[in-house]
């Protein structure tokens, strides 16, 4: 493993503090990477709401994913910021890999205020001991929805929830960044 590639970190940080997950969600779907990944480390037996506001995505994600693994996931042609009228139960994983969709069009992209929302709800269904990963590609908006995510993690309750934030510190400024939040087991 390279230290310069945060998925390959992030899978780590993943594996390493969950292992037997119920309920997931995909927070932005694109090609279905996050979405394979989670069935594949966790097996098939974990519920995947994967969600994201372009049909193409659905539809590129169902090609790349497993049909088998299909039943296991609700696709959902939806913001994530409404993801709790969808998810059913605690998810013990949120998955959220920021920017655009890979080779579609730049106009349409996450941005600060949907996913502050969707972080909020994130936050809200959140198991106790579950994480939420926040995969940054900042060069999409001149930094403008990390530094605004940033700063809500950087609030949020130390009693309560634990953050990390791996930035490499000798790349270009807008290389990929990670945020990996643990929720407490001292919450209702």
């Amino acid at each position: 493993m390279k230290i310069n590639n945060l998925i390959e970190i992030q899978k780590l940080v993943i594996k390493s503090y969950l292992s037997d997950i119920k309920i997931a969600v995909d927070a932005t779907l694109g090609n279905g990477n996050d979405t394979n990944m989670i069935i594949e480390t966790f097996g098939k037996d974990v519920k995947v709401y994967s969600f994201d506001i372009q049909e193409k995505a659905i539809i590129s994600a169902k090609e790349n994913i497993k049909n088998e693994y299909h039943k296991n996931i609700d696709f959902i042609n939806d913001s994530h910021e409404y993801m709790d009228k969808y998810v059913k139960g605690s998810p013990d994983l949120v998955m959220f890999n920021l920017g655009y969709l890979p080779k579609s069009d730049h106009v349409i992209k996450t941005n600060p205020y949907t996913t502050l929302h969707a972080m909020e709800k994130a936050i809200e269904i959140l198991k106790p001991n579950g994480l939420i990963s926040i995969m940054f590609y900042i060069g999409h908006d001149n930094a403008r929805e990390y530094k605004t995510l940033l700063e809500y993690v950087r609030i949020l309750d130390a009693r309560n929830f634990k953050a990390i934030h791996v930035n490499p510190i000798n790349q270009d400024e807008n290389a990929p960044k990670l945020v990996i939040i643990q929720k407490g087991d001292n919450l209702n």
